[in-house]
Protein backbone atom coordinates (compact mmCIF):
# COMPACT_ATOMS: atom_id res chain seq x y z
CA UNK A 1 0.00 0.00 0.00
CA UNK A 2 2.72 2.07 0.69
CA UNK A 3 4.55 1.82 -2.53
CA UNK A 4 1.70 2.52 -4.44
CA UNK A 5 0.61 5.67 -2.21
CA UNK A 6 4.22 6.91 -2.27
CA UNK A 7 4.28 6.40 -6.27
CA UNK A 8 1.17 7.99 -7.02
CA UNK A 9 2.20 10.96 -5.18
CA UNK A 10 5.16 11.50 -6.42
CA UNK A 11 2.43 11.97 -9.80
CA UNK A 12 0.59 14.16 -8.29
CA UNK A 13 3.14 16.72 -7.22
CA UNK A 14 5.34 16.50 -10.87
CA UNK A 15 1.25 16.69 -12.48
CA UNK A 16 0.90 19.79 -10.45
CA UNK A 17 4.27 21.61 -10.89
CA UNK A 18 3.87 20.54 -14.96
CA UNK A 19 0.68 22.51 -15.42
CA UNK A 20 1.50 25.11 -13.69
CA UNK A 21 -1.17 24.81 -10.86
CA UNK A 22 0.08 26.66 -7.67
CA UNK A 23 -3.28 27.49 -5.60
CA UNK A 24 -4.53 26.81 -2.11
CA UNK A 25 -5.59 23.08 -3.60
CA UNK A 26 -2.08 22.62 -4.79
CA UNK A 27 -0.54 23.53 -1.26
CA UNK A 28 -3.23 21.46 1.03
CA UNK A 29 -2.53 18.82 -0.89
CA UNK A 30 1.97 19.28 -0.45
CA UNK A 31 1.04 19.17 2.50
CA UNK A 32 -0.88 16.41 3.10
CA UNK A 33 2.15 14.51 0.96
CA UNK A 34 4.80 15.76 3.58
CA UNK A 35 2.56 14.29 6.13
CA UNK A 36 2.37 10.89 4.69
CA UNK A 37 6.31 10.86 4.55
CA UNK A 38 6.57 11.99 7.89
CA UNK A 39 3.73 9.25 9.62
CA UNK A 40 5.35 6.56 6.94
CA UNK A 41 8.94 7.67 8.64
CA UNK A 42 7.87 6.99 11.60
CA UNK A 43 5.61 3.62 10.85
CA UNK A 44 7.58 1.88 8.64
CA UNK A 45 11.17 2.73 9.23
CA UNK A 46 12.00 -0.69 11.35
CA UNK A 47 10.30 -3.00 8.33
CA UNK A 48 12.71 -4.69 6.04
CA UNK A 49 12.55 -6.43 2.23
CA UNK A 50 9.70 -9.42 3.41
CA UNK A 51 8.24 -7.94 6.10
CA UNK A 52 5.01 -6.32 4.44
CA UNK A 53 7.31 -4.67 1.47
CA UNK A 54 8.48 -6.58 -1.07
CA UNK A 55 10.84 -3.88 -1.66
CA UNK A 56 11.11 -2.46 1.74
CA UNK A 57 10.90 0.59 3.38
CA UNK A 58 13.66 2.99 1.58
CA UNK A 59 13.81 5.76 4.56
CA UNK A 60 16.34 7.38 2.09
CA UNK A 61 13.86 7.97 -0.95
CA UNK A 62 11.06 9.01 0.95
CA UNK A 63 13.40 11.65 2.63
CA UNK A 64 14.03 12.58 -1.03
CA UNK A 65 10.59 13.08 -1.74
CA UNK A 66 9.66 14.64 1.47
CA UNK A 67 12.70 17.61 0.28
CA UNK A 68 11.70 17.78 -2.82
CA UNK A 69 7.81 18.39 -1.72
CA UNK A 70 8.77 20.50 1.06
CA UNK A 71 10.97 22.75 -1.57
CA UNK A 72 8.30 23.32 -3.55
CA UNK A 73 5.60 23.69 -1.36
CA UNK A 74 8.25 26.53 0.03
CA UNK A 75 7.87 28.39 -3.29
CA UNK A 76 4.48 28.42 -2.99
CA UNK A 77 4.17 29.97 0.05
CA UNK A 78 6.69 32.52 -0.97
CA UNK A 79 4.62 33.10 -4.10
CA UNK A 80 1.20 33.49 -1.47
CA UNK A 81 3.23 35.83 0.88
CA UNK A 82 4.16 38.14 -2.26
CA UNK A 83 0.59 38.58 -2.93
CA UNK A 84 -0.35 39.23 -0.17
CA UNK A 85 -1.93 35.97 1.15
CA UNK A 86 -0.11 34.13 3.51
CA UNK A 87 -0.54 30.43 4.77
CA UNK A 88 -1.21 30.26 8.12
CA UNK A 89 0.07 26.11 8.02
CA UNK A 90 3.47 27.42 6.69
CA UNK A 91 5.35 27.61 10.45
CA UNK A 92 4.67 24.14 10.86
CA UNK A 93 6.32 23.14 7.59
CA UNK A 94 8.96 24.82 8.05
CA UNK A 95 9.82 23.14 11.33
CA UNK A 96 9.23 20.06 10.14
CA UNK A 97 12.04 21.06 6.93
CA UNK A 98 14.35 22.42 9.99
CA UNK A 99 14.02 18.90 12.00
CA UNK A 100 14.41 16.91 9.19
CA UNK A 101 17.88 19.04 8.46
CA UNK A 102 19.32 19.23 11.92
CA UNK A 103 21.23 15.60 11.29
CA UNK A 104 23.04 17.77 8.19
CA UNK A 105 24.03 20.63 10.68
CA UNK A 106 26.89 20.13 11.49
CA UNK A 107 26.98 21.62 15.14
CA UNK A 108 24.25 18.97 15.64
CA UNK A 109 26.54 16.09 14.70
CA UNK A 110 27.30 13.30 17.80
CA UNK A 111 29.35 10.50 18.19
CA UNK A 112 27.74 7.09 19.29
CA UNK A 113 28.24 6.83 23.18
CA UNK A 114 30.93 4.24 23.28
CA UNK A 115 30.16 1.88 26.99
CA UNK A 116 33.30 0.78 28.98
CA UNK A 117 33.24 -1.45 32.10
Amino acid sequence: MHNFLWDRMRAIRMDLRMQHIFNWQAITMHEQMIRFHIIAMHELCEYTRGEGFSEGFDAHLNIEQMNKTSVELFQMYDDHRKRGCPVPTEPEFRGYYALLKLDKHPGYKSCPLTWQR
